[in-house]
C-alpha cells in the first residue's frame, strides 16, 4: 500500500505527492524531472479519505477506527462533488477504471479533449500533465 493520506480533524485533507527523492530535486536537473501534484481538499471527500486510511490501518493493524472519534460529520462544502476512489496494486479491482467508465457510459455531453483520459504513454508524454504548456493536455 502507498497511499499518502493526511487528514486534520476530519474536516480538511490532504494526498497526492511531495517526494523528496533526487528525481524530484529540480535544482539538481535530473534526467527525467517528476512534478510532484499535492492536493488540499475539504468537505465530504474528506470523509472517502479517512475510509480509506481506516480501511488500510485496519489491515495492517488489525485495528478498525469506526465512531464519531475517527469520523466527523462532515456537511456539503463549496459547488463541486468530489469522491474518494481507494485503489491500489493489492487490490484485485480497478477501482478508477471502473468508476471513469461507468461515469462515461451516463455522461450527456462530451468534452473535445477525450485523449486526455488516455495513459501518459498513449498521449506522447512522461506523466499527468499539470502544465497548459504540455502538448498532450490541449
Amino acid at each position: 500500500m502507498h497511499r499518502k493520506i493526511l487528514v486534520v480533524d476530519g474536516q480538511v485533507g490532504f494526498t497526492g505527492g511531495m517526494n523528496i527523492r533526487a528525481g524530484h530535486w529540480l535544482t539538481r536537473a535530473p534526467a527525467h524531472p517528476v512534478r510532484c501534484v499535492h492536493f488540499r481538499v475539504d468537505g465530504p471527500v474528506v470523509d472517502d479519505m479517512q475510509r480509506a486510511f481506516a480501511d488500510d490501518w485496519a489491515f495492517a493493524t488489525g485495528e478498525q477506527l469506526e465512531g464519531e472519534r475517527w469520523f466527523a460529520p462532515v456537511g456539503r462544502h463549496g459547488p463541486i462533488a468530489a469522491r474518494g476512489v481507494p485503489d491500489g496494486p493489492d487490490a484485485d479491482i480497478d477501482n478508477i477504471l471502473e468508476i471513469l467508465l461507468g461515469a462515461l457510459s451516463v455522461a450527456t455531453r462530451s468534452r473535445p479533449h477525450r485523449h486526455a483520459i488516455l495513459p501518459a504513454g498513449q498521449r506522447g508524454c512522461c506523466g499527468p500533465c499539470t502544465s497548459p504548456r504540455c502538448e498532450a493536455s490541449t
